[in-house]
């Protein structure tokens, strides 16, 4: 009874104890209740997360522009890796067996063994062209042509560097939006306000390349594979393409080509990033050009293309 009172009597002068007591515990529970809700939270989150895999890095651009938080996109084409003469080896086709999404470019023949072999072992797996729409040039990679639009399919493969051309990017995004509201209908209010933002700022692109290139003297460039066929069709350019056909070139074609440059005044000459400049130096010396190195196969898409156009905006060598 005394003991009783005594600690009654501790409290009532000293209540602080109490105070504290009670106060960690409202904290822990409210922190643990807390802890429940975010890990429910992103429990629920990541299942909520579309995945996409698309063929080459310039389709991330794409896929993350229009997706945003709510994608997970994972690249076929390795970095620094050529999309015409790629070969998927058995850990890539084992890594892609479970996907259920691609976007492919529509031109590249590794695309096609690629989706032969995992329709076999998917055959649920969505597929998605993103050159459905797009008008395409054929021709450009024989020796016969150096990069005019033709659309007689009997003039060799089509051009497979749908990627390179902003007018062409328009309806990429719009083949994309079908492909992540297909994959993830629940996000497709939240992917048409981004494809819409990501078209208006394509033709803000559009518009700038189109004032440069408008104002440059001359309409020739100098490329060493013709990756910019689509690009000089948009602003009504005249490509001239020294390896076309990803093989050695050969003297005579050099000569072709070089006859060709010396009758155009180009305005640049554009080889890919990486390229051993010695296998440029005579074109670029008999040019009187200075090579710019791009890398059209980025997953920053727009950043070789406004290279493109400044290096076009600039004089030709007199």
């Amino acid at each position: 009874m005394t003991k009783n009172i005594v600690c009654h009597i501790t409290s009532l002068i000293n209540p602080s104890r109490h105070i504290v007591t009670t106060v960690m515990a409202a904290a822990i529970l409210a922190a643990s209740s807390s802890c429940s809700r975010t890990a429910a939270y992103q429990a629920e989150e990541s299942a909520d997360i579309a995945s996409i895999t698309v063929s080459i890095p310039p389709l991330e651009y794409f896929a993350k522009s229009i997706g945003g938080d709510s994608v997970d996109v994972t690249t076929l084409l390795p970095a620094g890796a050529d999309p015409e003469t790629f070969e998927p080896g058995v850990n890539v086709m084992r890594a892609l067996s479970g996907a259920g999404a691609i976007a492919t470019t529509g031109t590249l023949r590794f695309e096609e063994s690629v989706l032969t072999n995992l329709q076999a072992n998917n055959p649920d797996l969505k597929i998605f062209d993103m050159s459905d729409g797009i008008p395409l040039i054929f021709g450009t990679h024989q020796h016969a042509s150096h990069g005019e639009e033709n659309h007689n399919h009997d003039d060799g493969e089509a051009d497979p560097h749908i990627w390179s051309s902003v007018k062409n990017a328009r309806i990429i995004a719009d083949n994309m939006l079908k492909a992540l509201s297909e994959t993830a209908p629940q996000h497709t209010g939240y992917y048409t306000r981004r494809h819409n933002a990501l078209i208006q700022h394509l033709d803000s692109l559009d518009h700038a390349y189109s004032a440069k290139i408008h104002n440059a003297d001359g309409n020739a460039f100098l490329i060493w594979h013709p990756s910019l066929s689509y690009f000089a069709r948009d602003y009504g350019l005249h490509q001239i393409a020294f390896n076309v056909e990803n093989k050695e070139t050969s003297p005579l074609q050099l000569r072709k080509s070089l006859q060709q440059a010396s009758g155009n005044a180009p305005l640049a000459f554009f080889i890919p990033e990486g390229t051993d400049q010695r296998r440029t130096a005579t074109i670029a010396a008999e040019a009187g050009l200075t090579p710019v190195p791009v890398n059209l196969m980025s997953a920053d898409w727009e950043e070789p293309l406004g290279k493109v156009a400044d290096a076009l905006s600039k004089k030709p060598h007199n």
